[in-house]
């Protein structure tokens, strides 16, 4: 039996670890253990479910961030104690040098180091940040037997552009038909009670974690916006994070708290979008945003920053919009509803031929695992 060690950086609502955790329980095999490894204490809202499915969590304190030495002997103190491990997959990005270094030290035979973000340039930082992550660069390719990243500017972003030919591209997928079947009259009318949204509101949204990354301060701005010009328009933010009282309290302060609703981390994702008009994601970086897929598949126009991979405007309904842009600029493309979208059986079709269904990446990834059945 095929014992994996999962590591990644959190078990909450995001993107990345709701994929992965898509594709693992997609396996549906007897024949293999997998376990997994959270850098950090918190507990996350994914981890009973994933203990109720029989896989073991472990913790790395985050206390242990800032020693190597400390980190790395952590790492393998975890692969041994709870091992032998056959697999060690990797979900760190930059950090997965130390997790691939660890594994290779312990002789794991295949050793997976997954990119999941397109921005690892550090060209703002400073020249030491710069060397370390070079460094940490050489380690990941010399340590790692398999390459995987969420797009090929994903690969070529961790790993370097010389090694792009070595990287696999494992699409963000998603079960396409959940998120294209339609919601019912009364399914809709019950999530807008539930969220305080009058039935006939303009519905702006985002799902993603309160980090930095997504930038919920540039859409509370924009929404700020909408609100002068559709004063019938509502907000919902999908999702939890450090920065989420800062949000909360810039809302404050721009005075549309009652315009808008914080729905915490959900399970539902599939259902809320469904109510939305635009799901907006003015992101500072992303590798191939999970929730852009969900949402195209889901029939949900998107209005995105021009940082985003165009390749993921699958069905011509994605905006870009640089970062230059105003506010108000971004706020009327929002309301520009011209367009029209493809029946939902034509997007689950696509997205199937794309390799952007959770079914078919389920067989690259058993395939990768050397699962048989």
């Amino acid at each position: 039996m095929p014992k994996i060690l999962e590591v990644l950086p959190a078990l909450g609502h995001g993107g990345a670890e709701i994929m992965i955790l898509n594709l693992i329980n997609s396996i549906k095999s007897n024949d293999v253990q997998i376990d997994f490894l959270v850098n950090g204490n918190e507990i996350g809202p994914l981890e009973e479910s994933i203990k109720l499915n029989h896989h073991n969590i472990y913790h790395i304190s985050d206390q242990l961030y800032y020693n190597i030495p400390k980190y790395y002997s952590a790492l393998k103190k975890i692969m041994l104690d709870h091992g032998p491990y056959d697999i060690v997959h990797s979900h760190l990005n930059y950090l997965g040098a130390f997790v691939m270094s660890a594994a290779k030290s312990l002789n794991i035979p295949v050793r997976i180091c997954h990119s999941h973000c397109t921005d690892f340039s550090f060209k703002h930082r400073s020249l030491l940040h710069k060397c370390m992550f070079y460094l940490m660069r050489h380690f990941m390719n010399s340590k790692s037997t398999r390459k995987l990243a969420c797009s090929k500017q994903a690969g070529i972003s961790l790993f370097g552009k010389s090694k792009s030919d070595d990287v696999c591209v494992l699409n963000n997928s998603i079960d396409a038909e959940k998120f294209a079947e339609e919601l019912s009259l009364v399914e809709r009318a019950k999530l807008k009670e539930e969220f305080n949204i009058p039935c006939d509101a303009f519905v702006l949204g985002q799902v993603g974690r309160f980090i930095p990354l997504k930038n919920h301060s540039k859409t509370l701005r924009v929404f700020n916006e909408i609100l002068k010009i559709n004063p019938n328009s509502h907000l919902v933010l999908v999702g939890d994070g450090p920065l989420l009282t800062q949000i909360k309290s810039q809302a404050e302060e721009l005075n549309i708290s009652d315009f808008v609703t914080f729905t915490g981390g959900r399970n539902d994702v599939y259902k809320i979008l469904k109510i939305l008009d635009v799901c907006i994601l003015p992101s500072l970086h992303e590798g191939f945003p999970l929730v852009l897929t969900e949402a195209q598949a889901a029939g949900v126009k998107c209005v995105v920053t021009d940082t985003i991979n165009k390749a993921i405007n699958f069905f011509d309904m994605i905006t870009f919009i640089p970062f230059s842009e105003s506010d108000q600029y971004w706020a009327h493309e929002c309301l520009d509803n011209t367009k029209n979208y493809p029946d939902p059986c034509v997007r689950v079709e696509l997205l199937k031929r794309l390799c952007y269904d959770i079914q078919t990446n389920v067989e690259v990834l058993k395939e990768i695992y050397g699962i048989t059945r």
